[in-house]
């Protein structure tokens, strides 16, 4: 069934949307390295879109000064409803090396 998309929103009672995450840094993380440092990246994830930044090697305060950009999300509801309750944004800070490790065991 083709839906006709009108500034966003479809008869089919979805909406498309594009969000900018900015992420600028990270401060006071916890030390996951024998040196006590940290290799850290976080990740970014709306509906069922994820992105990540890009890793920054042995530090406690990252700075990434980046835009991760989600074109096309979709919302499968009403516009007036999304307003009430925007989606969920969920931003995670993960160790590098504390990944792989888990990946690994």
């Amino acid at each position: 069934m083709k839906t006709q998309k009108i500034f966003g929103f479809n008869s089919s009672g979805s909406s498309t949307f594009t969000l900018r995450a900015f992420l600028f840094q990270a401060r006071n993380l916890f030390g996951c390295d024998d040196s006590g440092l940290s290799d850290p990246f976080a990740r970014v994830i709306i509906s069922e879109k994820c992105q990540q930044t890009r890793i920054i090697k042995e530090t406690l305060s990252p700075v990434w000064d980046t835009t991760l950009t989600f074109n096309d999300v979709t919302l499968h509801l009403p516009l007036d409803q999304i307003k009430m309750e925007p989606p969920m944004v969920i931003v995670e800070i993960f160790d590098w090396d504390a990944v792989v490790r888990s990946l690994t065991n």
